[in-house]
């Protein structure tokens, strides 16, 4: 369907909300059911991916010996929920055992990067709010403290460095209490760092947006890795700002982060250093909070009416289509689309929020990698759309995305999921876990 017909079948929904707020029901109804039938019929999304998409076959195309490797990120994200209420042994979740072993193969060299939702489902209260039995959000603090211990335990497992980046849930789900938890996790974390002896770091911390430049060295190359808080961008609440900066943020409004991009991107660039950005919003996915459906879904109608609010004015500050968050996709994208042509390797933007793993090349010098299936059991739909080179959403197990930089200069992205429990991928540099592998310089077949 072109995007002219959708905007106009779109605009047709939108106003058949607006004839149920005037009281015309009946010309509401129709307008609804015919405007969801035209949609859902000839959208162009094929069916939710229930075995791995990649866009050419083999699937596995690159494959390397770990001494090749110079240096190794590995990308997890929405890994706050890793097990459910009553699990008694969360640290044995399977995808957060696969982390430990791929990051325990060269530790000296690896970073993992955990890309927001650290704790579901608001983050990590005060050390006042009790734990109940039936706490079945975990939003008392002990519940809480489990869930960011089960992620801390495999950093500290595999010897590796780990980064935290916060996302939403982790600001009190984008509620009041937002920057408070925020500086909870925090502290919370470097006091773990300290006790545990583990070398684990949030960034940007106490609230700021960002960026941090953290710089993760190899026996041959550095790369830059530039950390975003993109929650203070979406965040209606109270909020470091120019007014009130008592985190004494060196950025504090929209103008000055995407200024500091900027400034970090091209200081890098002269220092021909790659260049990798993480944060907890994607600006594009092709999953859930992107307005994902198919036609598929017209046996979902609850599914197929939110997702298509989902792509409403109607949609929340979560979604990609809102105005707010479009207006903070467009800037950022912009911003390292200024740079794309002058680096050596591709500009990589990571991210998580959506509960599904996507490569996408935007044909422009950018690779999209989303990672939020960090808690598997959390897993939600994605399809796939212009420049999906993978998509897969898996329930059973999750997984996450390997950046590896290799001493040729070389980038491999590999796609890891557990088969059974995690185990299988501690023998052999965990072959057995790899379901898509593709290197990034060029992106040659």
């Amino acid at each position: 369907m072109k995007n002219r017909e959708r905007n106009r079948i779109l605009l047709m929904f939108n106003q058949s909300v607006a004839s149920i707020r005037t009281g015309s029901a009946g010309v509401a109804r129709l307008m609804v059911f015919s405007a969801l039938i035209i949609i859902a019929s000839c959208n162009g999304s094929p069916p939710a991916n229930s075995i791995p998409y990649c866009d050419g076959e083999p699937c596995l195309k690159a494959s390397l010996e770990k001494g090749e490797v110079d240096y190794r990120v590995l990308l997890i994200g929405d890994a706050g929920a890793p097990f459910k209420k009553n699990d008694k042994n969360p640290a044995q979740a399977s995808v957060l055992k696969a982390l430990e072993y791929f990051a325990g193969f060269i530790p000296d060299r690896t970073a993992i990067v955990f890309l927001g939702d650290n704790i579901y489902k608001k983050g990590l209260p005060d050390e006042s709010v009790p734990s109940s039995a039936l706490d079945e959000d975990c939003q008392g603090r002990a519940c809480a403290e489990k869930r960011i211990d089960a992620q801390i335990n495999a950093v500290k497992g595999s010897g590796a460095r780990g980064i935290f980046v916060p996302g939403n849930h982790d600001w009190h789900s984008s509620g009041g209490k937002g920057w408070k938890r925020i500086r909870n996790l925090d502290k919370y974390i470097a006091d773990a760092g300290k006790n545990m002896q583990v070398n684990i770091d949030l960034v940007p911390d106490n609230g700021c947006p960002g960026p941090v430049t953290v710089p993760l060295s190899g026996n041959e190359l550095e790369i830059s890795l530039m950390a975003l808080d993109t929650q203070w961008w979406l965040h209606d609440f109270k909020k470091p700002a120019r007014e009130d900066n008592p985190s004494h943020c060196d950025q504090v409004t929209e103008t000055e982060v995407i200024e500091s991009i900027k400034k970090r991107i091209e200081e890098s660039t002269n220092l021909k250093r790659p260049i990798l950005l993480a944060s907890h919003h994607p600006l594009k996915s092709y999953g859930q909070h992107g307005g994902y459906y198919s036609s598929g879904d017209l046996i979902r109608p609850l599914y197929l009416i939110e997702q298509i609010f989902r792509k409403s004015i109607f949609a929340g500050r979560q979604e990609l289509h809102n105005a707010v968050y479009k207006n903070m996709r467009v800037k950022i994208e912009s911003a390292l689309q200024t740079y794309s042509g002058k680096v050596k390797t591709p500009m990589i933007y990571a991210a998580g929020h959506d509960h599904s793993l996507q490569i996408i090349d935007d044909q422009k010098g950018i690779l999209h990698l989303v990672s939020g299936a960090g808690s598997a059991w959390k897993a939600t739909r994605v399809g796939k759309g212009e420049g999906t080179l993978f998509s897969h959403t898996n329930k059973k197990s999750g997984g996450f995305i390997a950046v590896d930089y290799l001493q040729s200069g070389e980038v491999r992205l590999a796609v890891v999921e557990p088969r059974v429990n995690g185990e299988e991928c501690k023998l052999n540099g965990g072959k057995a876990c790899v379901v898509f592998s593709r290197w990034a310089k060029g992106l040659p077949n």
